[in-house]
């Protein structure tokens, strides 16, 4: 098959109310692929924590494959494929995912491992060797009726000092900690320690540049309207939960926490 392809359909969306809904949990797909690890030696062995939604699925059999691959140039246009790659290896062969539970169908999956090559840095520039070479590890999600898949890079540098996963404290809305299913239209922030916000380094010719972490804030939700489905240090999104309350009594609020440097984090929260 083929996996740009595919990648670019995940980008995309669907067309109609659906595009404009992409937080709404419904369909098959995948959240997050958070690594313990996000950025490595050469040679270092990664474990990746899935986090997957299927609620229209309803604990349908789902199974997965993984493959992996040094980046192939997809900064410069090469397609996002491990095919014809001289390193692609299927980490993962086509294995079961236990069925996602009720009501929700959204939660962890699986983890497993992947080892960025020791000679990922081999031959490449002062530059490269200290921002980072790209691992691509494509993960597949297969249904009896449909596959998504999803791209997590594990980043290989010489830099000392690697990126860590951002780690949030609480959800607030309206500047408070959620403490039950809000009745009306809040305003949803993340606090987050300034310590989270990393500084680092990235090298141009030689010379080293100093610079801070900005997180971007992906919002989930099994019902309602958000006025954004994504949001930052600077910029907030608003939730309006459906009313009436739905059958299930319940709300899913996930939220995924990225620092663009392949640093990632999941939040899971049931609201009665």
């Amino acid at each position: 098959m083929r996996w740009g392809l595919t990648i670019a359909l995940l980008i995309c969306g669907c067309s109609g109310d659906n595009f404009k809904k992409v937080y709404l949990l419904e369909n098959l797909r995948v959240l997050s692929l958070a690594a313990s690890q996000p950025e490595v030696n050469a040679g270092s062995t990664v474990t990746i924590t899935p986090f997957i939604s299927d609620r229209t699925g309803e604990g349908r059999a789902l199974s997965y494959r993984v493959i992996g691959c040094t980046d192939p140039g997809v900064t410069f246009g090469s397609d996002y494929t491990c095919d014809g790659q001289a390193d692609r290896q299927e980490w993962v062969p086509l294995t079961a995912i236990p069925a996602l539970t009720a009501p929700f169908y959204s939660e962890a999956a699986p983890t497993f491992s992947v080892t960025v090559p020791s000679t990922i840095l081999s031959g490449r520039s002062t530059d490269d060797q200290f921002n980072g070479v790209a691992y691509l590890v494509f993960y597949e999600v297969v249904s009896a009726t449909e596959t998504v898949t999803a791209l997590k890079r594990i980043f290989a540098t010489s830099r000392a000092t690697k990126n860590t996963n951002p780690v949030p404290t609480s959800i607030l809305a309206d500047g408070a900690v959620i403490a039950a299913r809000p009745q009306a239209q809040v305003t949803l922030t993340v606090d987050t320690p300034a310590a989270q916000f990393e500084d680092y380094e990235i090298s141009n010719l030689g010379q080293t540049i100093s610079e801070k972490e900005d997180l971007l804030y992906s919002w989930y939700v099994s019902d309602g309207e958000l006025t954004e489905e994504r949001s930052s240090s600077t910029k907030d999104t608003k939730w309006t939960p459906a009313n009436p309350i739905p059958a299930v009594g319940q709300t899913l609020l996930i939220l995924v926490t990225r620092d663009r440097r392949g640093g990632e984090s999941v939040q899971r929260l049931i609201y009665p």
